[in-house]
């Protein structure tokens, strides 16, 4: 059977045996549709914050190692119970790194199925108006996203509001480029512990690790409110600045991390 076949295979292989996996995109859309819905018919303008924020995105590492590494969070006994296939699979005439490979498009495509379906919708509705209590960030805004307008406070407005040309249009390509870069991040780190005796511990300390710092940014967002530039909105005026760099360099990141994530698979030992 040629690569091709193998990887067409094994993707349908991964559905009969996962029908749950489509449960994750909609965790992480939660972010995208509930604020509209519970906002809907007021006039509502988040903050450039709010408008960045993704509050399930520790959810990324239990979605990877499910995906990538299914045996991964699992003792003996709970793969016995609960088989996930790769056993089967691994003792077919298939191609260990096509296995891989096919794990990761599943993984990459419900990552970004959603953030991809909102960036298509923003290409019809660029215009984005915010609303700003931090006078920091407020004046940030102007001076680094092009196409920012202050907008007259109406009276009795408890915030400063500013319209962005293309704000909506950036704000989607920046969720777009974030979750694919931590997607990068997060299957390089699960297949360089993949060998080792103890990464189920590693895992989940990995897992526990991501909660601990989504807080503790969040944290820091909430005490740099009113005081400085959060760190979510500096890195999106970064990226907003240098994005003709960042998405080659990215999808280059991409490319050369799926090879060496492969080979390290194939090469070791389940």
């Amino acid at each position: 059977m040629n690569k091709s076949k193998q990887l067409w295979a094994i993707s349908k292989f991964q559905f009969v045996m996962k029908p749950w996996i489509f449960v994750f995109p909609l965790a992480l859309a939660a972010p995208y549709i509930i604020t509209p819905l519970v906002f809907r018919g007021q006039d509502f303008s988040p903050s450039l914050g709010t408008s960045l924020s993704n509050q399930n995105i520790f959810f990324l590492v239990v979605i990877a190692v499910m995906l990538i590494d299914p045996d991964g969070f699992q003792t003996d006994g709970q793969r016995a119970a609960m088989p996930s296939g790769t056993d089967f699979l691994l003792t077919r005439a298939v191609d260990r790194d096509i296995v891989l490979r096919a794990r990761s498009l599943l993984f990459y495509a419900l990552i970004l199925a959603i953030p991809l379906l909102f960036l298509a919708f923003a290409f019809a509705n660029p215009g984005l108006q915010i609303s700003e209590f931090n006078k920091v960030s407020y004046q940030a805004v102007l001076e680094r996203i092009p196409g920012s307008i202050a907008v007259p406070a109406a009276a009795g407005a408890a915030r400063a509001r500013i319209v962005i040309a293309n704000g909506n249009l950036l704000v989607q390509s920046w969720r777009v480029w974030l979750l694919l870069s931590l997607s990068i991040v997060i299957q390089a780190l699960i297949l360089l512990v993949h060998p080792l005796r103890y990464r189920r511990f590693i895992l989940w300390g990995l897992y526990l690790g991501s909660i601990a710092i989504f807080m503790a940014l969040l944290f820091s967002g909430i005490r740099s409110t009113l005081t400085a530039v959060p760190l979510s909105e500096a890195l999106f005026f970064d990226f907003v600045t240098y994005q003709s760099v960042l998405w080659p360099v990215t999808l280059a990141a991409l490319f050369l991390g799926q090879l060496w994530c492969e080979n390290r698979f194939a090469k070791s030992e389940q």
